[in-house]
């Protein structure tokens, strides 16, 4: 007998850096705002900012650290920037400007490991932390095009949900 298998899918919710001070320099203490989070694969983080003055960088945990923005993995300069996360890890971004950075202008994004499967769509906004995303079109370089900042409710299917969704399945065929 064939069992049909139904993969868990994962649809986000949507953070927006900062909240509603949104991605400046002063004012918002992004640790802690991260902090308070439990970010998850395939949640969507966003970025609004002013791009005269401002711009997203993703870089490595060491420049994160000293930040440097000479060799950053991804370039966001929409002013509307929305990262799909597909893996856990950490995600560190730093405003490319002189002096934000140090300034406390930097956010490290933690994605905690699961082990349920998840089955998530490559798009053009999507991103992992072992690779920077695929090229897009618009203002950005290696980011998303630009995207409203809608909140979704976080679905995270468990083991148990799973079995749930196989053994529908079944009874569909054994009826």
């Amino acid at each position: 007998m064939a069992v049909p298998s139904f993969p868990a899918t994962v649809s986000g919710a949507v953070y927006k850096v900062g909240g509603a001070a949104t991605w400046k320099v002063g004012g918002v203490d992004y640790r802690q705002w991260a902090s308070n989070k439990t970010f998850h694969v395939g949640d969507t983080i966003t970025f609004e900012y002013d791009p005269h003055v401002h711009n997203v960088l993703r870089v490595s945990h060491e420049d994160y650290n000293s930040c440097n923005t000479t060799s950053p993995v991804a370039t966001y300069v929409s002013g509307n920037d929305s990262i799909q996360i597909l893996g856990p890890g950490h995600y560190y971004y730093v405003c490319g400007f002189e002096g934000h950075c140090r300034a406390g202008q930097k956010v490290d994004i933690r994605v905690p490991k699961v082990d349920q499967p998840t089955e998530l769509s490559n798009g053009p906004h999507a991103e992992s932390p072992h690779g920077p995303p695929s090229p897009t079109h618009g203002l950005a370089r290696h980011g998303p095009p630009r995207s409203s900042d809608t909140s979704h409710f976080p679905i995270h299917l468990g083991p148990l949900h799973y079995l749930v969704f196989v053994l529908l399945g079944l009874s569909i065929f054994l009826i």
